[in-house]
Parts: C-alpha cells; sequence; structure tokens
C-alpha cells in the first residue's frame, strides 16, 4: 500500500476547517493531476513524444508536474510514498542508470538519455502520488483511452488512405497513425487495447463498458493493421489470459454466457479485421494474396527477403548486442552509447538483408532488456525486471476495474523481448510507468498522519 509520511509536526489544532496553507496544498495538486492527464493525451499523440519538440514538451510537462506535486506535498504536510518492493527495485535501476551516465564518455548523449528515463520513469512515481480514489483513477483511465480513440480513430483513416503524417511504408497499411513507427504504434496498443477491454469486462456500469467496448474494437482494428508479429502475439496472449480472467470470475450460468460472449469476441475481431482487409484498395489481388504480400511471403508459401528481414536483423542484433553486455557487465557502456558500441561487433553480412539499413546506423537493441544491460549494466536490468514483477505482485490488491492495465502491462513486457517499448519509445514507457503507479496505488485515501489539518 502507498504509504503517506508527515512532514511536520504541527501541534493540533481546535478548528479543522483547511488552512490556507493546505488550500495551497490541495490547489497544487489539482494541477498536477491536471499535467497528468494532459500527458497521458500528449505523449502518444505527439508521434510518441519522439520528436526533438516533441520530446521537450514531454520533459517540460513532466518537469512542472512533478514540482507541483513536490509543493503539494510540502504545503499539506504529507508526502505519498510508492511501496516499498517497487520503490526498492526502481531506485535500484535508476541509481545504476545514474551511475552508468556519470562513468560514460559520452557526457552529453549519456545525460540526454539519463533524463529521458527518469520522465519516463516519472510517471510511476506521479501516479502514485496523484491517482488516488476512484474519481481520479476513472479520470486517469478516461484520458488514457480518450487518447487512444484519437489515436484509433486516425489509424483507421489512414488505412482507407486519408492520412496526411509521414510513415514508413506506402501504401498503407501497415498503419502507425501519429507514430512514425508502425512497432511502436503496436507497443502503444499493448497497454491501451488492454485498458480498454478491462474496462469493457469488468466497468463499472453500462454507460462506461459500451464506450470502453467500441473503444477497445477500434484499437484491436488497429493493432492489426499494424502487421506487427510482435504486438499480435503480446496483445493476444495477453487478451486471452484477461478473457480467461473473466471467464472464471463469473458462476453458474454466469460463467456460461462469459465464454459463449468469449468466443463471440473472437469471430468478430478475426471476421472485422478480414473484412477490412478484404475490401483495402491499398493492396491489389486476391484476400490471400494481400496477406501473403504483407507477411512476406510468396503465394507458394516461401519466405521472401522482406519476411525473412525482421526476424535475421534482430537476431543479428541480439548477437551482437550480448557481445557489447560481455565487454562492459557491470556499467555498461553508458546510456544512449548503445549505437556507437555496436559497429564494432557488426557481422559483415548484416547489410545483406532488407533491413540493413538497421545496421548501418542501428540505435537501439530491439529489446528492453538487453538495451538496458548494454547501456546501463546487468544489475540495472535485474533491477528494472524486478520492479516490473513488483509492480504485477502488488497488481492483484488493484480495483478490478484496473485488470486491464495489469495484462497490458504484462503484454507489453512481454512485447520488450523484440522491441524497446519501454525503453526508447517515450510515451508507451511512461504511460506504462504511470500504470504501475495507479496499479500499486490503493483506492482508498492514503492515512494521514500530520496532525495539521489541511
Amino acid at each position: 500500500m502507498a504509504t503517506s509520511l508527515p512532514l511536520t509536526r504541527a501541534p493540533q489544532r481546535a478548528s479543522a476547517r483547511p488552512t490556507a496553507l493546505g488550500m495551497l496544498g490541495r490547489l497544487a495538486e489539482g494541477l498536477a493531476l491536471t499535467l497528468l492527464l494532459v500527458l497521458a493525451l500528449y505523449a502518444p499523440l505527439a508521434h510518441g513524444s519522439l520528436y526533438p519538440s516533441s520530446l521537450f514538451g514531454f520533459r517540460a510537462l513532466v518537469a512542472v508536474a512533478l514540482g507541483l506535486t513536490g509543493v503539494a506535498a510540502a504545503l499539506r504536510g504529507r508526502l505519498v510514498l510508492p511501496p516499498p518492493w517497487p520503490a526498492a527495485a526502481l531506485g535500484g535501476f535508476l541509481s545504476f542508470y545514474a551511475l552508468s551516465a556519470r562513468l560514460s564518455p559520452n557526457a552529453f548523449g549519456a545525460g540526454e538519455a539519463l533524463l529521458n528515463t527518469l520522465s519516463q520513469a516519472a510517471g510511476f512515481l506521479l501516479a502514485v502520488a496523484l491517482v488516488r480514489g476512484t474519481r481520479r483513477r476513472g479520470a486517469f483511465l478516461a484520458a488514457l483511452l480518450v487518447g487512444a480513440l484519437a489515436m484509433g480513430v486516425y489509424g483507421a483513416a489512414q488505412a482507407l488512405g486519408y492520412g496526411f503524417t509521414a510513415t514508413m511504408f506506402d501504401p498503407v497499411p501497415p498503419i502507425s497513425s501519429v507514430y512514425y513507427n508502425r512497432i511502436h504504434y503496436a507497443g502503444f496498443l499493448d497497454l491501451v487495447t488492454l485498458a480498454a477491454l478491462g474496462l469493457t469486462l469488468f466497468g463499472p456500469s453500462w454507460w462506461v463498458r459500451l464506450p470502453a467496448g467500441a473503444v477497445a474494437l477500434l484499437l484491436y482494428l488497429n493493432l492489426g493493421l499494424t502487421y506487427s508479429d510482435a504486438g499480435w502475439a503480446a496483445t493476444g496472449l495477453a487478451t486471452l489470459a484477461l478473457l480467461v480472467f473473466w471467464v472464471f470470475r463469473g458462476r453458474g450460468r454466469s460463467r456460461w454466457v462469459r465464454g459463449a460472449a468469449f468466443m463471440g469476441l473472437f469471430v468478430a475481431g478475426v471476421g472485422g479485421l478480414g473484412a477490412f482487409l478484404f475490401f483495402s484498395t491499398n493492396i491489389s489481388g486476391t484476400f490471400v494474396e494481400k496477406l501473403q504480400t504483407l507477411r512476406g511471403v510468396t503465394p507458394g508459401g516461401e519466405l521472401t527477403t522482406a519476411g525473412l528481414g525482421n526476424l535475421y536483423s534482430r537476431l543479428y542484433i541480439y548477437d551482437a548486442t550480448l557481445k557489447v553486455v560481455k565487454e562492459q557487465p557491470l556499467t555498461g557502456v553508458g546510456p544512449g552509447g548503445f549505437i556507437y558500441a555496436l559497429p564494432k561487433w557488426r557481422p559483415p553480412n548484416a547489410l545483406d538483408f532488407r533491413s540493413g539499413q538497421l545496421h548501418k546506423i542501428v540505435n537501439y537493441a530491439h529489446n528492453d532488456y538487453l538495451q538496458i544491460a548494454s547501456e546501463a549494466g546487468v544489475p540495472a536490468a535485474v533491477f528494472f525486471v524486478l520492479f516490473w514483477l513488483a509492480v504485477l505482485g502488488r497488481a492483484r490488491e488493484a480495483p478490478i476495474a484496473c485488470s486491464g492495465l495489469t495484462f497490458g502491462v504484462a503484454a507489453l513486457l512481454v512485447h520488450g523481448l523484440v522491441d524497446g517499448n519501454l525503453t526508447v519509445n517515450h510515451a508507451s514507457a511512461f504511460l506504462a510507468y504511470a500504470a504501475a503507479g495507479v496499479l500499486v496505488a490503493r483506492a482508498a485515501e492514503p492515512k494521514k498522519l500530520s496532525r495539521r489539518p489541511d
């Protein structure tokens, strides 16, 4: 449970009316919460906060939100802290990350990478301190899904040929919404799609469940049209687990009804994606030929160079990254140093594949865990894993309506085996940390230990 520590020892007053400082503290906390909700919208919609201009805005909003949270804590006389195990693991991860940045020969690049990681992790602290109680938790989930709805609507329009932002693929689909990279968009969808499905299944009322269900269907459609194997696998497994959890929470006849609904959702999802692809005019040929083209398979069933490219490129990246880790296992090559360390271990035939450009100028490991181990050392990676395990361990205490967040975080952790959504994808990482904060914070207000009324 999140705990609240007293910051003052002021004597008890006879009047229970809030003090002026307490009222200012509440105002500061309300503004900080507003900024957190703004960040839930801004981070993904601003191209995933990956471009220099949007990244600056992301950092600035995080810094102001943290500052207001600190002011509120000082004025109100209490400081809300996360549970000890997640806090200790996160502290260990960030400490090793900072140590690696301090030892890095590339001070500026390491400082930039450290600032990005601190900004991402700030989502956890902000959510623990600010998202307490049913209304605030509902506001956070609403902001998350409103942003996801905007992304999903544009993604669907993009698939129909009405996009106006640059993508890596022409023609589309695959789609990337306002992200430049479809794979990073799929990582964002891992989290928000499961959050929407969780509200659909466990929302407090039908006026919450029905809109959440509509958003969930739109997001599943978007995920299908990203053609991300890892996104499909991670979100698919998490969806299956969440639906099984939902079915077995029912009793008697309710369980059978939920089981039938489970199968109906599955059939509707697959059928909807198939119909959408069938009527798409961006790729010529029959339905099977369209699917084979997008999956990099010839009509005869053989993998093309495009189909092999993603698989082989990642295997070569992982092999070279492991050599980087072995060279400096304790502190790594420094945050942001991966791009400079990898060429030393790049295989001679790395440029023979479709994604050879990635090997010529590869800027991240395409694996969250290897990314951290190579840049900040194995101890940092261990603490990183322990943090997320501690969060999932405490998530069972979260309200049932947050079940989708739990499974969404789990999907991101699985997806992290083949991409960098919790490290280099700032929007998805920040939202995942914020979701973790919501999961470990209790629904009830933290116990007030200060004797001063606020």
